[in-house]
């Protein structure tokens, strides 16, 4: 499907908001509801970044039964769930319907299942309440999390890492970004839910609970990264584009020899999965700090006053690779953000968050939702990986950055 339909613009002025001066500005309030994938999630935040509810509901117990989001189960438990989830939210943040300005729902990327049934809820809500809309889509949504708890001021990078995409990019502001690379196959937080499944971590009594990124996070503690070598992943491409494919792949091969040498059985863990586990997580994180180290080279020759690096999405929520990302930050003289976990993974906030900032922008609302389709596929502003490339940025390994 194509972007959004038509936008129905409302004034760009609201009752009390002036401008983009915090001191002319009355506090508003924006509703945000999330179900691009299998969280169903509703905020409540205010303009000046006010968290006032983060209300949600996990399917992982659900979708760890069959190794995976099974989109029809997860559309099924978004109808579900959805009201309770806003019922809850409202009734944490104390106010009514009447109290929110506006709302904000993810119309894309993400399962179309999961999407169509937030898009009816909201459609539903919008015209009972009478209330403005704000489209967003869901991966500036993370990129713009950061800006409720931390100093971030435009343009910044950010490197968005989740369970269905990786992108580096440049966000010049609210609707603007410029993408520097992204992924061309697995994304990341896909390759350790693959990875997690082929060392049969459900079954470790430490982790069985956890996603398959955090099971492995948490295992990896326990493990060597030496003992299993890993080949750097696209080590001959000058640019900012990712594949997690190859790592994945060499991980099932060391898998597949350590069953061949020392079967556990299929209700058992991997022998030696702390040290697998180690050893893709260093893999992985490695991949990703090479790839934003060039970017971060390419906004220094471009952008000289940009000097952000921002980390979000759900993969973000681990721990080993932030500090690895914070290093590399630091080296070059950059900030360095991080959404709090929590908030790194999918939830109402920061799409309630985006909204608030495609307000204070000036962006367009929409009234007439009878347009409004929601979309699967939806890259995220403009692409000029191309042109990076072009420049054929070398990395070299940063002293006493043994990650890359």
């Amino acid at each position: 499907m194509k972007s959004v339909l038509k936008f129905n613009t409302l004034s760009r002025g609201i009752k009390g908001y002036r401008g983009l001066s915090g001191n002319d500005c009355k506090d508003f309030i924006v509703l945000g509801v999330e179900t691009s994938c299998d969280d169903t999630g509703v905020g409540v935040v205010t303009s000046s970044g006010a968290i006032l509810a983060d209300s949600r509901h996990s399917q992982l117990a659900w979708h760890q039964k069959t190794g995976g989001v099974n989109p029809k189960v997860a559309g099924k438990l978004h109808r579900e769930y959805l009201g309770s989830v806003m019922e809850t939210a409202l009734r944490d943040a104390g106010i009514k319907m009447k109290d929110v300005y506006a709302v904000a729902a993810t119309v894309g990327p993400g399962l179309a299942l999961s999407l169509e049934a937030g898009m009816d809820f909201t459609k539903k809500l919008v015209a009972k309440e009478n209330k403005p809309f704000i489209p967003v889509h869901h991966m500036e949504a993370h990129a713009l999390t950061a800006c409720i708890t931390h100093p971030v001021s435009f343009p910044f990078l950010v490197l968005l890492a989740s369970g269905g995409h990786c992108i580096l990019t440049v966000c010049e502001g609210p609707g603007k970004f410029l993408r520097l690379g992204e992924c061309r196959d697995d994304a990341p937080g896909e390759a350790f839910d693959k990875i997690a499944r082929a060392l049969r971590l459900h079954t470790h009594p430490l982790v069985s609970d956890l996603s398959g990124g955090r099971a492995i996070e948490v295992l990896a503690k326990f493990g060597n990264p030496e003992k299993f070598p890993f080949p750097r992943a696209m080590s001959q491409r000058l640019d900012c584009m990712f594949s997690f494919s190859g790592i994945k792949t060499h991980t099932m091969r060391v898998i597949t020899s350590q069953e061949a040498n020392d079967p556990t059985g299929p209700h058992s863990p991997v022998l030696q999965c702390e040290d697998i586990s180690a050893a893709s997580l260093a893999a992985i994180s490695r991949h990703l700090v090479t790839r934003t180290q060039r970017a971060i080279l390419y906004c220094i020759e471009k952008w000289p006053t940009l000097n952000h690096l921002v980390v979000s999405g759900g993969v973000a929520s681990n721990l080993y690779l932030r500090k690895k990302l914070e290093e590399l930050a630091s080296y070059y003289g950059y900030h360095f953000s991080c959404p709090e976990p929590s908030l790194c993974t999918d939830n109402g906030v920061m799409i309630a968050w985006a909204g608030i900032e495609h307000i204070k922008a000036g962006l367009p609302l929409m009234k007439d939702l009878s347009t409004l389709k929601f979309i699967p596929k939806w890259r995220l502003g403009k692409d000029i990986s191309n042109v990076v490339a072009d420049e054929r940025i070398k990395v070299k390994v940063a002293a006493g950055q043994g990650c890359f």
